[in-house]
C-alpha cells in the first residue's frame, strides 16, 4: 500500500517476538552491508510513547535505518510484531487511507509510505 506525498519512502519491517534478537541482528547486518546507516537520534530508538501508556516504555522501541547516500531518501523502521508501536503504525496508515482531508494535510511534509512485513 502506498500513500503519495513527498519523495521519501517509509518502510516498516515487523519482526516476530520469538526470534527478534537473531532476526534484528541479521537484518541490521544486511542493511549496514548494503550501505544503510542506523539513525543515531534517541527519538529514532523509541516511538512516541502516548501519555496514557502505563506499561513498559521499551514496548515502543524501534530501530531506524537510512538508505545509502546518493540513493532515494527514506527510512526503514524495524519494530516487533505484537507490540503497541506495530499497531500504532498500522492504524495510522489505515486512518490516513480512510480520511482524505487528514491525508492531504499530513502528506505535505512526509513521504511515500510503503509497508512490508517480515515474520
Amino acid at each position: 500500500m502506498g500513500l503519495r506525498a513527498a519523495d521519501v519512502d517509509q518502510w516498516l519491517e515487523l519482526l516476530g517476538e520469538d526470534r527478534v534478537h537473531v532476526i534484528a541482528e541479521q537484518l541490521e547486518n544486511g542493511l549496514l552491508a548494503a550501505g544503510f546507516t542506523r539513525s543515531p537520534g534517541a527519538h529514532e530508538l523509541r516511538d512516541h510513547v502516548p501519555d496514557s501508556w502505563d506499561g513498559d516504555p521499551a514496548a515502543w522501541d524501534e530501530r531506524v535505518f537510512r538508505p545509502p547516500a546518493g540513493t532515494r531518501p527514506g527510512n526503514v523502521h524495524v519494530r516487533v510484531t505484537g507490540r503497541p508501536n506495530e499497531r500504532y503504525a498500522l492504524l495510522f496508515r489505515d486512518f490516513l487511507t480512510a480520511d482524505r482531508g487528514t491525508r492531504a494535510a499530513w502528506a505535505l511534509p512526509n513521504g511515500l509510505i510503503r509497508l512490508r512485513y517480515t515474520a
